[in-house]
Order: C-alpha cells, then structure tokens, then sequence
C-alpha cells in the first residue's frame, strides 16, 4: 500500500448508526472499534 492509498478521516459516531459491510475477522474488528467509538 503506497501513501497515496490512504485517505485519513475523523468521524463524530457517538449515538450514529453505521453500517459494516462485509464479514469475517476484519469485519468484526472494525465492528468492534465502531462500538468502542459509541455508534
């Protein structure tokens, strides 16, 4: 993955609906991390 791969954000989720896509361990980390940020 090169630099000009990654495009940084920074969300407000407290109390936000989200979405996961997909499945698997990625998903459930990413999942996790979400629900740790209060979505």
């Amino acid at each position: 993955m090169a630099i000009q791969d990654i495009y940084p954000t920074a969300l407000r989720l407290l109390g936000r609906p989200v979405l996961v896509v997909g499945g698997g361990p990625v998903a459930a980390r990413r999942a996790k991390g979400l629900l740790d940020a209060g979505a």
